[in-house]
C-alpha cells in the first residue's frame, strides 16, 4: 500500500509538472502573438498591459492591438476568441491578422472593415462568436467611431474623473450573421 501511494504521488506530481509546462507554453504563445510595442502617434498616448486572468485559467483567445491608419487615425482593438489553449491562440492570431488587414486597407470605412472580418469569421468555425471592440480615433479632431461586436463597451474617463460607458452599438459577435453598426462620437481633450 505504501508503494502504491508513493507511485500515485509520483504520477500526480508528473501530471502537475506536464500541466504547468503546457500552460506556460500556451501563455508564451499568446504573448508572442500580441504586439511587441505600441505605436507613437502625435496627440494621443497609448498604453496597454496584458494580464492572464489567473494562473489556473489557460491563456488563449484574447488580444489587443493599436493600429495607426494611413489617414492619421488610430484604431484601438480588443477581442476574444471562444476557448483557451493553443487552438484559441491560433484562431486569435488569424482573426487579429484579418482585422489588421481589413482596417489598414479599407479606405476610411470602419463598417466595411468589420463586414470583411465578419465574413471571414463566418467561414471558419474557430472564429465564429469571437467578440471584438474597435475604436477608431482621429487625434486631430477628437472624433471617434466604434463598433462593438459582442464585446463589452469601453469606458471613457473624462479629465475631471467622471466615467461613462460608450453606448453599446448593438452588435452580436463575429461570424453569426448579424449587421455590425458603427457609432460616431466626439472625445474631449484629456479623455482616457
Amino acid at each position: 500500500q505504501v508503494m502504491e501511494r508513493e507511485l500515485a504521488g509520483r504520477r500526480a506530481a508528473e501530471a502537475q509538472r506536464r500541466y504547468e509546462a503546457t500552460r506556460d507554453v500556451v501563455d508564451e504563445l499568446q504573448r508572442a502573438l500580441l504586439p511587441i510595442e505600441l505605436p507613437v502617434v502625435p496627440h494621443i498616448d497609448i498604453a496597454a498591459r496584458y494580464l492572464t486572468a489567473s494562473r489556473d485559467q489557460a491563456a488563449g483567445g484574447d488580444w489587443f492591438d493599436a493600429l495607426p491608419l494611413d489617414d492619421g487615425r488610430m484604431a484601438l482593438v480588443v477581442g476574444d476568441v471562444v476557448g483557451h489553449g493553443v487552438a484559441a491562440s491560433a484562431a486569435m492570431g488569424q482573426l487579429r491578422a484579418a482585422l489588421e488587414l481589413a482596417l489598414t486597407t479599407t479606405t476610411a470605412d470602419l463598417g466595411s472593415a468589420v463586414a470583411q472580418v465578419d465574413a471571414f469569421a463566418a467561414k471558419k468555425r474557430p472564429l465564429r462568436a469571437a467578440t471584438v471592440g474597435i475604436v477608431v480615433i482621429d487625434p486631430r479632431t477628437t472624433d471617434m467611431e466604434f463598433c462593438l461586436c459582442g464585446h463589452p463597451p469601453p469606458v471613457v474617463v473624462s479629465a475631471d474623473g467622471n466615467t461613462r460607458f460608450l453606448h453599446q452599438s448593438g452588435s452580436a459577435p463575429l461570424g453569426v450573421g448579424h449587421h455590425h453598426a458603427v457609432v460616431r462620437r466626439s472625445l474631449k481633450a484629456g479623455d482616457v
